[in-house]
């Protein structure tokens, strides 16, 4: 008689919204599920909802191995229509063949300012369909499957509507597992697309896993509609929650300890690097210089690993009008073959300032 998985998933929502979750025609509305910690909770579990009204929908999340705390995101088309009622959602889990599925708790916090929070539970969750956001943030991923020593890209976009103002945003991540660490990047004023990069550790355990980003920008709010006066204020906002599956690695890309940190303009350096080999993988490792929306102002000769091949060298140039600093998101990524295509994509990050 083998042991039922014992697992509880509750549903936090905001603060300041204690017993509903509201989401607005095209945009959405994310909030977080706490998985309480167990020995079954070495699988990943699968979050789904049931019960929305047309127009508004919910991907599944997938709380990974060991992680606590993950986000869920409802969504609603721009032709939602308005609604009031309740949804619920379910976790399961699979373990030796069978799936075990429970409800998922609504839980408020009624209390932030103690040291642990205070919270109660809900009878069910209560979902509103009301006026459009003032802005929304949208995330997407490329791949579906990231092996450990890897770096997931979050592309997101901001949408805003008309009036708002064109603030400069910042970027990080919420609910990343705690090996992955988290680091602030921005999207300049004006501008409405930017990327969060994060590396995907050797050691994070295999599975599926769910996170997103926080943004943080500035919005105007009507003070008095009838003289048009408005008031802008800071706000953070989540995106869309993705998931994705991690794999074990078959190989893992290291930059040598000693290897330059910097670089003036118009000079060539030498970048010692190894791909450490795992899991018998002895297909070709083609490794370049890579940064999302591409590299600027330096450029590097590939490199081709085969057979056990595991260490060398790639040549750096800097241009001379490469502009000043760091790049954000740099890297070195090696594309791993099998049978001459491309199918693993190990990285790590390449920590270099071009100089005068």
């Amino acid at each position: 008689n083998r042991q039922q998985p014992d697992f509880t998933v509750v549903a936090i929502g905001k603060l300041n919204a204690p017993t509903g979750l509201t989401v607005r025609p095209g945009g959405h509305e994310t909030i977080h599920l706490l998985a309480t910690t167990s020995s079954s909770h070495q699988h990943s579990i699968r979050v789904t909802a049931s019960g929305l009204p047309p127009g508004v929908t919910c991907e599944d999340a997938w709380i990974g191995p060991g992680i606590r705390q993950i986000p869920l995101t409802i969504s609603a088309t721009d032709t939602a229509e308005p609604f009031i009622g309740s949804f619920q959602l379910h976790a399961s889990i699979d373990v030796g063949g069978q799936t075990v599925t429970q409800r998922v708790l609504p839980g408020t916090m009624n209390r932030t300012d103690l040291p642990l929070g205070s919270g109660r539970l809900e009878s069910d969750f209560t979902l509103s369909v009301t006026d459009a956001a003032p802005i929304t943030a949208t995330a997407s991923i490329d791949r579906e499957r990231y092996q450990q020593g890897s770096i997931i890209d979050l592309n997101i976009t901001v949408d805003r509507r008309e009036g708002q103002p064109d603030a400069e945003v910042k970027l990080n991540g919420d609910s990343l597992p705690p090996q992955i660490q988290d680091h602030v990047t921005s999207i300049d004023s004006g501008e409405s697309q930017g990327v969060a990069s994060f590396y995907i550790p050797e050691h994070l355990p295999p599975g599926m896993y769910t996170i997103a980003a926080r943004v943080r920008t500035t919005h105007s709010y009507p003070l008095d509609p009838a003289l048009g006066a408005a008031k802008e204020a800071a706000t953070t906002i989540l995106t869309n929650a993705v998931s994705f599956e991690v794999y074990p690695a078959p190989y893992i890309v290291r930059i040598d300890l000693d290897a330059p940190k910097k670089i003036k303009r118009g000079q060539v350096i030498q970048m010692p690097y190894s791909c450490i080999r795992n899991n018998q993988f002895i297909g070709k490792i083609h490794t370049e210089i890579r940064a999302p929306g591409g590299v600027v102002g330096i450029r590097g000769r590939g490199v081709t690993f085969v057979g056990q091949t595991e260490t060398g060298v790639i040549q750096i140039i800097a241009n001379d009008d490469a502009p000043l600093g760091k790049q954000s998101g740099l890297r070195l990524e090696g594309l791993g073959t099998v049978e001459d295509e491309g199918i693993h994509l190990g990285s790590v990050f390449l920590d270099l300032e071009i100089v005068e």
